[in-house]
């Protein structure tokens, strides 16, 4: 986009006929303009000229005319007849000057050819590119910076972009070259090992932000504690007044620390139950840490009002400095409209993910997509590339197959086959015909049809799929898994979501779900010392904390409290995380919070984390 708008601009500023005349004047000892009658010459009319001028010459003032020839030709991408000419060229008649311009105008048409190797031995060549026009030389550093960044030598890229900064004075051109600069110092693995031999303060101080921003990526305390240190020793640096726009990210991301919160929670309606357990995980959270540290909550019956808009501003106005919720999902849709959120904001409920929130507006929440992805990647991380999918009809079950399907096709991996089943009769017929053993009853019958006889026959499921991945409730999911085992799929490898798993240990009614492998929240798979202790703690103050649904709305509420202070640096640091009960939680751009989700595999009943599974 940088790149674009500033070729509208250069294009707006100078015509073709000007751009041409300009290269005309390149070399000392080149004929004049006037010479040329160019007046009304289109660019290939132009180019003519020049290899005209240049058959009537001899010595410098032909290869003087070829160099301007061919600089014509790759201006109108005639790649192939530049490097004809380019390859007419006498070196024994090149001067200084038109040495380093021939091996520019090589390494250009070399690289527009996808020859990136020859290209890189050209631009070696170029030892004094200060003897070029300044145009010139800006066309040096930044093709030859793309280039080595193509070859994977990110930090002679890097240098190239410092050294191009010097000759850059538009807005758009110093913030595309500085984030280009800045994406190769962090391709960079080991940027320390430059750092001793430079006398150059320009390049250590890109070096020293580089290093302090890898090394604290996530740290973003110890990250704006360095960079004041960096400042104060690089205050002439130009990264000093423009940061790269991590770094500006990054100084922005401070902790938010209300003191007032206002909790919009319906206490009435079909979510009452749902947000009774949210509430009970918020408040335990906020019990968890001192009496002078807490915040004051105020409680706003969201059920009340129709106009969520209204509640939140009522909110503001009665002193609240952050809010969260509401939790129905057209409240949430209805609040995200609001173009400006003075005080922070956070829903209990996600809408898209490519929706983009306004700043200050947060989105958490425990939807059926975001189990459903990482499914597919874990499945694709353990070597299986073709999936077959059986989900509930409805809403839900579409919602899941659109996040399945979409992941796994992303990451390369092929959907063949596809099953929704409706009621309790439906499982066996949906097992049947999503492992081909209906096609393979199909042909036995058939077969005994035309024989007009019985006949002895196994039935075999299809071989070529690599695993199955389903949807369903924990009673549906013990009755669809021994349909799985007895239609030949006992082996096939099983891959489902948290709601196959009542959250409490079963071990006679879970033998049915035997290898099922899922994914859930920390809080309820998670046998760290810590986390088991707390929910024996929690359990004897609020008894449906650590079991089923309740559990992992429980855990919602608490994380929607300590996540708090984190919000903006976790929006602001892609790669910082924090470990929550609900999962490892981080932030994207949009402020959607994403969640990292647990493994486990059920094995003679009980769940075990997957990495300890028995295979």
């Amino acid at each position: 986009m940088l790149r674009m708008k500033i070729l509208q601009a250069f294009l707006k500023k100078f015509s073709s006929h000007a751009i041409l005349l300009l290269m005309v004047s390149v070399l000392t000892g080149c004929p004049k303009t006037s010479d040329i009658d160019n007046e009304s010459g289109t660019s290939t009319d132009q180019t003519q000229q020049y290899l005209n001028y240049a058959r009537k010459s001899n010595g410098t003032k032909r290869t003087d005319w070829l160099l301007l020839a061919s600089e014509s030709l790759l201006i109108q991408k005639r790649t192939d007849k530049a490097l004809a000419v380019l390859n007419t060229v006498d070196n024994n008649e090149l001067t200084d000057k038109s040495f380093q311009l021939y091996h520019l105008l090589m390494a250009q048409a070399l690289y527009s050819a996808e020859r990136s190797d020859q290209a890189f031995d050209q631009y070696a060549q170029i030892t004094q590119p200060d003897l070029l026009k300044k145009y010139q030389q800006i066309s040096f550093y930044r093709n030859y910076a793309d280039l080595l960044s193509v070859l994977m030598r990110h930090y002679d890229s890097a240098l190239q972009r410092i050294a191009l900064s010097a000759f850059l004075s538009d807005p758009l051109d110093v913030e595309e070259n500085r984030e280009l600069l800045w994406q190769s110092l962090m391709m960079v693995n080991n940027l320390s090992i430059y750092q001793n031999s430079l006398n150059s303060l320009l390049v250590s101080g890109w070096l020293e932000l580089a290093n302090l921003a890898k090394d604290n990526a996530n740290q973003p305390d110890e990250l704006l504690r360095r960079l004041e240190i960096w400042r104060s020793r690089y205050f002439e640096h130009p990264a000093y007044k423009g940061m790269p726009i991590d770094i500006a990210h990054a100084e922005s991301a401070r902790s938010y620390k209300p003191q007032r919160i206002a909790l919009l929670l319906p206490e009435k309606g079909s979510l009452a139950n749902s947000a009774h357990q949210i509430r009970e995980g918020f408040l335990t959270a906020i019990y968890h840490i001192s009496i002078e540290l807490r915040p004051e909550v105020v409680f706003y019956d969201s059920s009340k009002s129709s106009d969520i808009l209204a509640l939140y501003q009522q909110a503001i106005d009665e002193g609240a400095s952050f809010v969260i919720g509401p939790l129905r999902r057209e409240s949430v849709k209805k609040l995200a409209s609001r173009e400006h959120f003075p005080v922070p904001v956070i829903s209990i409920n996600r809408l898209t993910e490519d929706l983009v929130l306004p700043e200050n507006f947060y989105q958490f929440g425990l939807p059926v997509e975001d189990e459903a992805r990482q499914a597919a990647i874990r499945a694709w991380q353990d070597g299986l590339s073709k999936a077959i999918v059986l989900v509930p009809s409805g809403n839900v079950g579409e919602r899941t197959r659109i996040a399945f399907t979409e992941q796994f096709e992303r990451l390369g991996g092929e959907i063949q086959q596809v099953i929704s089943f409706n009621s309790d009769k439906d499982y066996s017929k949906a097992v049947q015909e999503l492992l081909g053993v209906d096609k393979s009853l199909g042909r036995l019958k058939r077969l005994q049809n035309v024989l007009g006889m019985t006949l002895k026959h196994e039935a075999r499921r299809r071989q070529d799929t690599d695993f199955l991945f389903f949807k369903a409730s924990v009673q549906q999911a013990r009755r669809i898994k021994p349909f799985i085992d007895f239609y030949y799929a006992h082996d096939l490898p099983l891959y489902s979501t948290s709601s196959i798993y009542s959250g409490k240990e079963e071990l006679v009614l879970d033998r049915d779900l035997e290898n099922v492998s899922f994914c859930d929240i920390p809080w309820l798979l998670s046998d760290q010392i810590d986390i088991v202790n707390y929910k024996k703690q929690i359990s004897s103050i609020w008894p449906n904390s650590t079991q089923s649904r309740s559990a992992r709305l429980f855990a919602l509420g608490y994380d929607l409290f300590t996540l708090i202070p984190e919000l903006n640096r976790l929006r602001n640091f892609p790669q910082y995380q924090k470990n929550g009960l609900s999962g490892k939680l981080t932030v994207n751009g949009s402020g959607h919070v994403q969640r990292q989700l647990s493994w486990a595999k059920f094995v003679n009943g009980k769940t075990v984390q997957l990495e300890q599974a028995i295979q």
